[in-house]
Parts: C-alpha cells; sequence; structure tokens
C-alpha cells in the first residue's frame, strides 16, 4: 500500500488511498464478488466483470501514490535504509509474528518456533497480500537510483515510457491472443522493466502524474476521454476474458496476471485524473476532507491485518447474502471492513511508537 511519507497531507491521495484499499479488498472477495461472473449470465455477469478488472487498479494506485511523494525527495542512502527499508523490514516481521499466532488461535496451525516464523517472512507466507510490503521495501532499496532517474527524464520519455507499457503489457498479449484463437499469449516477452514491471512503472507515473503533469491537465474534458478510453480498455479485456472462457481455458492465476491486468494503467490514471480534479475543482467541506483524511492514513494498517478482517468478518457477509444480491452483500461487506479497520487501526496508534511504523 502506499506508505504515509509527510505530515502535510492532499485530500486527493487519501481518497485514492480509500478506493485502492476497498479494490484490494473487493479482489481478495472470490466467489463473493471478484469471480462472481463466474457464476452470472448476459449483461450483469458481463458488468461483475467489469468491476473485476477494474479492482486490479488498486495495486497501480498504491505504487503511484508512493512514487508521486518518495521520488521528488533528496536523502542519503544511510537515511533511506534506516527512515524507510528497516522501517518496513521491522513493520513486516512484526506482521508475520502476528499472523504465526494468529493462524495458531483460529486456524489451527500448529506453534511454530523461531526457524517456522524466520521461513514464513522470508518465504512471503504469512499472507499473500503482503508481497506488496516485500516489493515496496526493494522499490526503497532501489530509491537512490529512481530519484536520480526522474530527475533527468523529459515529458516525452515519460509519454515513451507509457506507450511502451501500453504496447508490451497490453496490445502484444490482446492481438497475440485473438490472432491465434487462443492458442498464443504473449506477455513480457521484452523485459524492457521501466515499462513492464508493475511496481516500478506506475512508481515512476505517480511522480509523472503528481509532480510533472501541469495543474492545467486536470481538467473535465481531459477527464472525460480518459474516462472513455478507460471504458474501451475494460470492454477489450472483458471480452477477451469471455473469449477464453469460451474456448475451455478456464479462468486461472495466469489469466489474472493476464488480461486483467492488460491496459490497466489506462483505468488507473483515469480514477488518479478525477480525484486531481475534484479536489482540484470542488469544494470540499472541512468534515468531509478530514474524515477522508483518517481513514487514508489507516489504510496501510486496514491492509497489513486485511486477512484477519476477511477472515473474522465473513460471517457479515453470510448474513447480508441472506436477502441482498451478491454484490451489494458484498458492498457492504467491504465498507464495513473498512470501517471497523479504520477504527481498530486509529487504536493502535494510540500505542506510543507504533503510529510510525503503520
Amino acid at each position: 500500500m502506499a506508505i504515509k511519507i509527510v505530515s502535510s497531507r492532499k485530500t486527493h491521495i487519501e481518497l485514492l488511498r480509500i478506493v485502492a484499499i476497498m479494490f484490494v479488498l473487493f479482489n481478495h472477495t472470490g466467489r463473493r464478488g471478484f469471480t462472481l461472473f463466474l457464476d452470472s449470465d448476459g449483461l450483469l455477469g458481463t458488468v461483475y466483470l467489469f468491476l473485476s478488472i477494474l479492482c486490479k487498479t488498486a495495486v497501480p494506485i498504491f505504487f503511484m501514490l508512493s512514487g508521486a511523494f518518495l521520488l521528488k525527495k533528496d536523502e542519503q542512502i544511510k537515511d533511506i535504509l534506516r527512515k524507510r527499508v528497516l522501517r518496513f523490514v521491522i513493520t513486516l516481521a512484526v506482521i508475520t509474528v502476528v499472523y504465526h499466532f494468529y493462524d495458531v488461535c483460529f486456524n489451527q496451525k500448529a506453534v511454530g518456533n523461531f526457524s517456522t516464523i524466520l521461513n514464513a517472512f522470508m518465504s512471503k507466507s504469512a499472507s499473500g497480500a503482503l508481497w506488496y510490503l516485500y516489493t515496496y521495501i526493494g522499490l526503497m532499496l532501489m530509491l537512490p537510483f529512481l530519484r536520480n532517474l526522474v530527475k533527468s527524464t523529459t515529458t516525452k520519455q515519460y509519454t515513451y515510457l507509457i506507450a511502451l507499457n501500453l504496447i508490451l503489457v497490453g496490445l502484444l498479449p490482446i492481438v497475440s491472443f485473438w490472432l491465434s484463437n487462443g492458442k498464443y499469449y504473449y506477455t513480457k516477452t521484452f523485459a524492457a522493466s521501466l515499462a513492464t514491471a508493475i511496481s516500478i512503472f506506475f512508481f515512476l507515473m505517480g511522480h509523472f502524474f503528481e509532480n510533472v503533469v501541469d495543474a492545467s491537465f486536470y481538467k473535465l474534458k481531459n477527464c472525460i476521454w480518459l474516462s472513455v478510453a478507460a471504458v474501451v480498455v475494460l470492454a477489450v479485456c472483458a471480452f477477451s476474458t469471455l473469449k477464453r472462457l469460451d474456448l475451455g481455458l478456464g479462468f486461472d492465476d495466469s489469466l489474472t496476471k493476464g488480461f486483467h491486468y492488460t491496459l490497466v494503467a489506462v483505468p488507473t490514471f483515469s480514477i488518479y485524473a478525477w480525484a486531481r480534479f475534484i479536489f482540484d475543482h470542488v469544494a470540499v467541506r472541512k468534515w468531509l476532507a478530514a474524515t477522508i483524511s483518517h481513514v487514508g492514513q489507516c489504510t496501510f494498517g486496514v491492509y497489513l491485518v486485511e486477512r484477519i478482517l476477511r477472515e473474522q468478518t465473513v460471517f457479515m457477509y453470510n448474513r447480508l447474502d441472506a436477502f441482498l444480491p451478491r454484490i451489494v452483500a458484498c458492498g457492504l461487506w467491504i465498507f464495513a471492513m473498512v470501517a471497523i479497520g479504520t477504527a481498530v487501526v486509529s487504536v493502535i496508534k494510540l500505542i506510543p511508537g507504533v503510529k510510525k511504523y503503520i
């Protein structure tokens, strides 16, 4: 998740954090929401598929927010290692221990020794969602190089990078799939990591859209055009997924990382632009801005305990599902998880010394 970096905060950043954490939660709902389209036909099934693809903007948004804050700063390597790398290594180690004892108490897991916990830490097996934090720490280790890179990168070069991403990650897999009638699916054939690695690409894009693109870009006309492009992209990815299902190829993890991430840059940029436009042009009441800011600052903590929240509140979904449409029950469940998670994290932050880690 996008990590809190500075005390002065922009409301559109906090809103984007909230949107992204809700998408993360939706991404982990399985047949209750994320893959609900597999159990639905017609227009409704297509709408559910659109939502399933749209939620994949969560991780790109979080990487963009981190890049927006971090790439413009200047720090010595020792400060990066101490303030950023060590900080999140400690956070990761602590949450790994928390998940171990949570599984002992609630999932009938045997109590392990230090070696067991260390293995969970090194193998990234404490919770699937924690992969982001491992990747984030990797970005922090590369931060001095990435900061030097953006200092000399021009707008034309950023545009070129976006084009590379759309072609190599987006068009190449889709075109190869359709032309071969599902036989071939080329993804990231060319290892242009700045454009094809989701973490690095969106980290750089965050700096570009927040600190390089002129504020005049974020106007209604451009937001509408980006939205149109996003709908087209979602349609292309959705129908490619449906084609795969029609061919009997199924829906698996490789597909999730394929068509669901194909061209994800377009809807991600659209969501980012709308957030900037809203808070640049629309007056927001102080209480609402304060609420958004508070919830946004708790999203990292909510992300850390996401699996615990999901497993301990699933009874809410089960009760709602008894009398509401499944997608509505899922949406209300997600709102409940965010609310409960925010309340819990707010209390935990009151513990001396904890706030700076979450």
